[in-house]
């Protein structure tokens, strides 16, 4: 900023979307919107650019904006405005005129561009510029059509394929180049059984049965109150993975984003974070091989149930943990867009619902 003209100066500056609410940032962030330099911010969709699957930004800054302009930012969500190609993505001629006419035009635009008060950013929302606090995504079904509907799946399953590609091209690189030295489970995380009597009372208050594990979630998306609970239970804390050792070909190992109790059936199990990160493991106890090696260990009469002494025993190829940050930022890519083709599943469904009440009603 400092090297801009104060009276024309003008920037586009490309950074991650964490400029846009980290702490670390807050000061001069605050200080540029309080100065009305802030134009524009522009999200982008992800893959754009070499080696980096992360979605960036577009900040524009303007050292005198003009008055139609002043006292405003101008937030545009335009990370659906993509084409990806196998492991490739890139911008057509359409997605940049759509971009640049938003910009250049300054109107809202449903589901794409806001503008909102520099005031309102600061006094409201502390200065955080994250597009998805004034950028809403249409959600009505009346305003989905089919075309845009499917081009929208097409889309995230284009984001699916080339995110699933970078990954096993990683896998088969580091196996190939033997880098990655086989450890067993027990060597890295341990079984923790911590009891929590009468939960009811404990202070804590979500419980984990077994019937809120999800097969092949990677985390805990479900629980129950345990207002009534007064048998004793098992203590989780943040960061656990929970593995449910009854019925095991159900396959259900998923990660807690928050502490509390879980039925006696669920092994904790707590990582040794200086050598794994906990996402990390919750998808090794999700792949297939784990699954054949946890069925193949259980034991019992009726219900079988796998013990952690088999558990531990599991050996994995173990990248170093800044490899794994680079796994984990692609398989939380690929569950995000996962999650989107659900909802958007669930979308087609009521527009087909709609469709057929138009039409036969």
């Amino acid at each position: 900023m400092k090297s801009l003209n104060p009276e024309t100066g003008r920037c586009v500056v490309l950074w991650p979307h964490g400029v846009l609410f980290r702490d670390s940032e807050a000061e001069i962030r605050n200080k540029m919107i309080e100065g009305d330099y802030v134009d524009a911010v522009i999200g982008l969709g992800k893959n754009l650019f070499y080696n980096s699957s992360m979605e960036s930004i577009l900040l524009i800054c303007r050292m005198k904006k003009p008055n139609e302009r002043k006292g405003k930012i101008l937030f545009i969500n335009a990370v659906n405005e993509v084409r990806i190609e196998r492991s490739s993505a890139y911008l057509k001629s359409e997605h940049i005129e759509k971009i640049s006419s938003a910009y250049l035009n300054f109107k809202n635009i449903d589901g794409f561009a806001k503008i909102i008060s520099a005031k309102d950013v600061l006094n409201e929302n502390n200065g955080n510029l994250s597009i998805q606090l004034y950028v809403s995504p249409i959600s009505d079904d009346s305003s989905q059509t089919i075309d845009n509907l499917l081009s929208s799946i097409k889309t995230k399953q284009d984001v699916i394929n080339a995110e699933l590609e970078k990954f096993f091209l990683l896998i088969e690189k580091q196996v190939k180049n033997n880098k990655w030295k086989p450890i067993s489970i027990g060597e890295i995380a341990e079984e923790v059984s911590d009891r929590v009597d009468n939960p009811s009372k404990s202070g804590f208050e979500k419980f984990v049965g077994l019937e809120e594990f999800e097969s092949g979630e990677l985390f805990i998306r479900k629980w129950a109150s345990t207002e009534n609970l007064i048998s004793a239970m098992k203590l989780f804390k943040t960061g656990d993975v929970l593995f449910a050792r009854r019925n095991a070909y159900l396959r259900r190992a998923s990660l807690a984003n928050f502490e509390g109790v879980c039925s006696g059936d669920a092994i904790v199990i707590r990582t040794d974070k200086r050598k794994i990160h906990p996402i990390f493991l919750a998808f090794i106890l999700n792949t297939n091989s784990f699954w054949e090696f946890a069925i193949s260990n259980a034991a019992g009469a009726f219900s079988k149930r796998v013990k952690w002494r088999d558990l531990s025993k599991y050996e994995i190829p173990l990248p170093p943990l800044h490899e794994q940050e680079v796994i984990i930022e692609l398989i939380l890519g690929i569950q995000k867009f996962s999650d989107e083709l659900l909802n958007q599943h669930k979308d087609g469904k009521s527009l087909k619902l709609k469709l057929l009440n138009e039409i036969l009603g």
